[in-house]
């Protein structure tokens, strides 16, 4: 492994220099950050500049970032994953997807789940380091969150991000830096990096590829809609921000100088790095077509305000783009002064970090495997999965299900489906932490019954058969549908708002099947009951004794709006919960909000997006006017508007407080977790 050779390199270089190293400036804890950061990147050469600002990850020929022999300076990884949990890392807690945690509207429960993840990040990072492992995700430079707009209910990265309202996807995004980074100590537990900057909300491939897509955005939209939570995330101390594949009104983002410096750090005082999506930098040339070569592209994006590069460095150059600048240099088309000023946002933040400070000032140095998947953090992740949980349905207030049942039929091929509940960008999860509705649900009844009812998600080969013989004996039919990462992800949009034709039968018959049960079992139990009362001489009402048998509880498992009239105006489907993807928990939440099992169990998580009806409700995905898109402009008829959700106690909104009330002309404000901070614009 390189990251080995890299270390071993290090360690030989740093035990025989470590008397020469003390002496270095920018290793003196008494002078100020920004004084260090001068003193180590001047002492840096023309190629070392260049291969700190090329090594941004992405595999063995991405990163890590090289290590600096005559200085003690050891190799760096900065790709690592922590969207809701430490994601390609091995076993850690998993918490909702994002879309899920942000049906919470908890900045709290933000606040939290992203501090919990970064103690597993760097007790990880910790034991990774302890055995000269410099791989990707073993560093504490998390690439997350994903604060891109949801959009369009067809984008395949929907499940990232925190919904529609540019409002609340800074305020998730603020709690999320203060809680992975830390707000009350002298180093960072991990870095954050918010992305992708900016106007990127699909498409990934329909009808067009992501890799040159050419976002055109008028400014009103591109200030209201797709810059304030990102202005947000940099206001909150964010020390990173990735750029996107796509071009935003003909400039691709990654050289796109008014993104990354006017507004970025002039208009809003950022500190930190801006790195690219894997890739871009060469899709720069080969898709947009905005450069005509690599030296132009490197240069290009240097100028604008790109400092570090993510690439595997396999694509058509074969290396990364920024490499190139060694050859710009020999040319005159680029200065060592801009190299250096590039580099100096990299070492500031691993100065944040502590790597260059005595090791027992830090006390998350400190921090062990013990704390991965801790009794606190799967506390935690029940937690976030039931407040993640929409209430969308409930006739006759048949939940919560307070009594045991006869006969429980869970059917659907998201029932006992670990890897499809996760969602994408997940931790990987030991399985004995990971809980499905199959399991989680089955102490609702004395009998329980299972069918998948399908081959896989897109339910191309449905077994009808199986499901009838598990509804017909069943009181209640849990189905469980939806899209998963299998029918919506990174790289992968969706055709249409329609669940595959396989599982629409299953619902179907789930419905049909469950009134032939309700017939049958009626007309026995009605006869049982009239010889019983006329035995007895009881005169007695028969309906309250026959409720929930043959009905249906629909669970979706999905990031987007999916076709559910069907299920919403039918008086079979006694219920319906969104679920989102929650993750390690799914089958414990479901389980409490099914039931009441806790005080805190009430359905509490709130639509961050609007449920359109159908597809004629909805532009183009490649149109980015957002007229009659998302809750702020859209005059139509949703099946369920934004911030909706039932619960099982009755309740209003009264006395809202705005603050300010007004906003005068010349005064700009600013969401914060206390609310709206306005200054002089």
């Amino acid at each position: 492994m390189a990251g080995v050779s890299y270390s071993t390199c290090f360690l030989l270089s740093f035990y025989s220099m470590q008397v020469v190293i003390a002496d270095y400036p920018f290793r003196n804890t008494s002078l100020s950050y920004v004084e260090r950061v001068e003193d180590l990147v001047y002492r840096l050469n023309a190629s070392e500049l260049i291969l700190q600002m090329s090594k941004g990850g992405g595999g063995k020929n991405g990163g890590p970032a090289p290590p600096i022999p005559r200085l003690g300076i050891g190799p760096f990884q900065w790709n690592s994953e922590c969207l809701r949990g430490d994601v390609g890392a091995g076993n850690a807690t998993s918490f909702p997807q994002s879309i899920g945690l942000a049906a919470s509207f908890n900045p709290q429960l933000l606040y939290e789940v992203s501090e919990a993840t970064a103690v597993e990040v760097r007790a990880k990072h910790n034991n990774f380091r302890k055995n000269n492992d410099y791989s990707d995700h073993t560093g504490l430079s998390c690439f997350s969150p994903v604060i891109n707009i949801m959009r369009h209910p067809l984008w395949g990265r929907n499940q990232e991000t925190y919904g529609e309202d540019p409002y609340l996807s800074g305020l998730l995004a603020q709690a999320f830096v203060h809680g992975l980074q830390g707000q009350h100590s002298k180093y960072r537990h991990a870095n954050v990096v918010c992305k992708h900057f900016a106007a990127y909300s699909g498409p990934e491939d329909r009808p067009v590829s992501r890799l040159r897509f050419n976002a055109q955005v008028n400014e009103r939209d591109l200030r209201m809609t797709f810059l304030p939570q990102f202005e947000a995330c940099v206001k909150a101390g964010a020390g990173g921000i990735m750029c996107s594949y796509n071009s935003v009104n003909g400039i691709p983002s990654c050289t796109n100088k008014k993104l990354l410096t006017d507004i970025l750090r002039k208009e809003w005082g950022f500190d930190g790095f801006v790195v690219s999506d894997a890739g871009a930098m060469e899709f720069i040339v080969i898709d947009h077509m905005y450069y005509p070569d690599a030296i132009t592209t490197a240069v290009g994006c240097a100028e604008a305000g790109l400092n570090l590069e993510l690439s595997p460095g396999t694509f058509i150059y074969r290396t990364q783009i920024f490499r190139y600048l060694l050859k710009a240099l020999e040319m005159g088309l680029v200065t060592k002064q801009l190299l250096i000023e590039r580099v100096k946002p990299l070492f500031l933040t691993r100065m944040r970090l502590g790597e260059f400070d005595p090791p027992a000032l830090n006390p998350d140095n400190r921090l062990n495997l013990s704390v991965i998947q801790s009794p606190e953090h799967r506390k935690l992740a029940i937690k976030a999965a039931t407040q993640s949980l929409v209430l969308l349905k409930n006739l006759k207030e048949f939940l919560p299900i307070r009594k045991q049942l006869t006969t429980v039929a869970i059917v659907g091929p998201m029932a006992d489906n670990p890897s499809q509940l996760m969602g994408d960008y997940s931790p990987d999860v030991d399985p004995r932490f990971m809980t499905t509705p199959r399991s989680g649900l089955s102490p609702l009844g004395v009998k329980v019954l299972y069918t998948a009812g399908c081959n896989d998600i897109a339910c191309d080969r449905y077994d009808q058969s199986g499901v009838k013989s598990a509804v017909s004996e069943a009181d209640v039919t849990v189905v469980c549908l939806g899209t998963g990462k299998a029918l919506e992800t990174e790289t992968m949009d969706r055709v249409d708002m329609s669940l595959p034709i396989g599982q629409i039968q299953l619902l179907k018959d789930a419905v049909h099947f469950g009134i032939v049960q309700k017939k049958k079992k009626k007309k026995k139990q009605k006869q049982k009951l009239l010889n019983y009362c006329y035995y007895k001489q009881i005169d007695t009402v028969l309906s309250p004794l026959l409720v929930g048998r043959g009905k249906v509880v629909l669970l979706l498992f999905s990031a987007s709006p999916v076709d559910i009239r069907f299920a919403q105006t039918s008086p079979e489907v006694i219920a319906i919960i969104q679920c989102f993807f929650p993750a390690q928990a799914t089958g414990s939440a479901l389980y409490n909000v099914l039931t009441f099992a806790m005080p805190d169990s009430n359905p509490s998580g709130r639509l961050p997006f609007t449920w359109y009806s159908d597809m004629s409700q909805v532009s183009s995905m490649t149109d980015y006017n957002m007229t009659n898109l998302t809750y702020r402009y859209f005059s139509g008829d949703p099946l369920y508007p934004y911030g909706y959700g039932l619960s099982y106690t009755l309740f209003r909104y009264s006395d809202l407080i705005i603050t300010p009330a007004k906003v005068k002309i010349g005064k700009k404000c600013h969401s914060d977790i206390q609310g709206y901070q306005c200054g002089e614009i």
